[in-house]
């Protein structure tokens, strides 16, 4: 059994990647390379700390997002005005 950090990690990631659009437990196999057991395991995990939302009897949607999610964009949106700086000089 993965431990907890790493399953924090994991949601986190899938929460980024799927920001902004549906998908399915089998988005989230390919994305992961993972089974769709352990796809619909990390859905109930997201459901249960309200940070997806079902649409319909297959699809999902982010709705929430993590502390951890929000560093990573937050890290992201400062190393992109990086890069445009020194794309500018």
């Amino acid at each position: 059994m993965k431990r907890a950090s790493t399953r924090r990690n994991i949601c986190t990631l899938i929460l980024l990647r799927f920001i902004n659009s549906e998908f399915t437990s089998k988005d989230i196999a390919k994305f992961l390379d993972c089974t769709e057991r352990q796809a619909r395991s990390y859905i109930l995990d997201l459901i249960y700390n309200e940070l997806i939302e079902r649409t319909n009897r297959y699809k999902y949607r982010v709705i929430n997002l993590t502390p951890q999610a929000y560093e990573v964009i937050l890290a992201l949106q400062q190393w992109l005005k990086e890069v445009e700086l020194i794309i500018k000089k």
